[in-house]
């Protein structure tokens, strides 16, 4: 849900603007924080707060903005560009922060998982079954399975299952309670 479209009671886990510049990013980042308030006021409560950032480029810049957002867990959905290999490390370096992947298809989320596997990292990832991401991310841990390999786990096409080890370790980054 959109973080201006929040209202108490309702969805805990919230979209934040997208920008495309750095002035629309710190006009977005505002407004969400209003919104944000006014939601708290009323009584919601947030548990996820998904961003996207408007430069790969910039993401040690924005985690920076982004800490005064920890009331929820947050997640930074990369720009579909260049250095994202390098933005997911500075995510993981922050030790605070997650990366989000919003509605991609299987192989683009397995490559995703694969990288955030690697830095072990938390992840948020919609639009992709919840079940297929925990066991395709445990795989990817145990098994230390190619990108390949986990787009078959995304499919339904594996018949491989994690280790109890590696799905509590899945479920801690996906941050799944049990």
């Amino acid at each position: 849900m959109k973080v201006e479209e929040a209202r108490a009671g309702g969805s805990r886990t919230l979209l934040g603007r997208p920008s495309l510049t750095r002035e629309e990013w710190e006009v977005a980042r505002k407004a969400d924080a209003q919104d944000l308030n006014h939601l708290l006021e009323a009584g919601g409560e947030v548990e996820t707060y998904v961003v996207p950032i408007w430069s790969n480029g910039d993401v040690e810049r924005c985690l920076a903005e982004l800490r005064g957002f920890d009331d929820a867990r947050v997640y930074v959905a990369l720009a579909p560009a260049e250095g994202q290999d390098e933005a997911l490390a500075a995510i993981a370096a922050s030790e605070w922060a997650g990366a989000a992947l919003l509605n991609k298809g299987a192989e683009e989320t397995a490559q995703f998982l694969y990288a955030c596997a690697g830095l072990e990292i938390p992840v948020y990832v919609e639009g992709i079954d919840r079940a297929l991401v925990l066991k395709g991310l445990a795989l990817a841990l145990g098994e230390d399975l190619s990108p390949r390999e986990i787009e078959s786990v995304l499919r339904g096409e594996s018949h491989a299952e994690p280790d109890e080890h590696s799905l509590d370790q899945a479920r801690e980054m996906l941050g799944i309670r049990r």
